[in-house]
């Protein structure tokens, strides 16, 4: 079999392909389907002015513990956000002060006029863990 037989034979195979993908031809036009967008959850905040802004009003309010509601408005209000978002900001200035909290940078105390349903306290407030003002600033760099 010669290239030209090879060539011929393919060119066959290629008009057949192409007249079964004409019978199978898309309905749609590709340019009308909206791409699919990953699920993404975009930072709200640069890295480290979550702990800073706590670190800083918790120094600046010290001794007196805050809730974390007060932490979280305190950050939100730094912040141009819709409803949806204060909600997000409580959320993850929970997360960062229970893990300020693991580390030994702030206590953790409980209302104990605040109860829920089963009896437990459910309001937590937070100071710095015994530094002074110089311990916590270190902690920010």
């Amino acid at each position: 079999m010669t290239i030209e037989d090879k060539i011929a034979k393919h060119r066959q195979t290629l008009h057949a392909l192409d007249e079964v993908l004409g019978l199978h031809e898309i309905k749609v036009e590709p340019d009308h389907i909206v791409p699919v967008r990953p699920h993404y959850n975009a930072p709200l905040l640069r890295h480290g002015q979550l702990t800073r802004s706590v670190l800083t009003h918790l120094r600046r309010e010290s001794p007196r513990p805050c809730s974390t509601v007060e932490l979280a408005n305190v950050v939100a209000s730094k912040l141009p956000l819709g409803t949806a978002d204060v909600v997000k900001v409580r959320r993850i200035v929970r997360r960062r002060l229970r893990h300020l909290f693991t580390r030994g940078i702030v206590d953790r105390h409980w209302d104990s006029s605040q109860r829920d349903s089963l009896g437990r306290s459910s309001l937590a407030y937070w100071r710095l863990s015994g530094m002074n003002g110089d311990d916590a600033q270190n902690l920010e760099s």
